[in-house]
């Protein structure tokens, strides 16, 4: 790991799920990880209040403004 960033608000889900499935998990990004290879990890708190990297994640919502 190279570096952390903020997640500022960004949410994460699954290809194929959105924000309004009812079997969708929409994960909150807490922070990115910034591999030496300049790869981001998501890192996301789930509704279980689970902390860890949210690998499945290919879909990000960009913050509420």
């Amino acid at each position: 790991m190279a570096s952390v960033l903020p997640g500022g608000g960004w949410r994460a889900y699954e290809y194929g799920h959105g924000p309004d499935d009812q079997d969708s998990d929409v994960e909150l990004v807490l922070a990115w990880l910034v591999t030496s290879a300049a790869d981001l990890i998501p890192v996301t708190l789930d509704a279980n209040r689970h902390l860890g990297t949210f690998d499945a994640a290919d879909r990000f919502l960009p913050p509420d403004l």
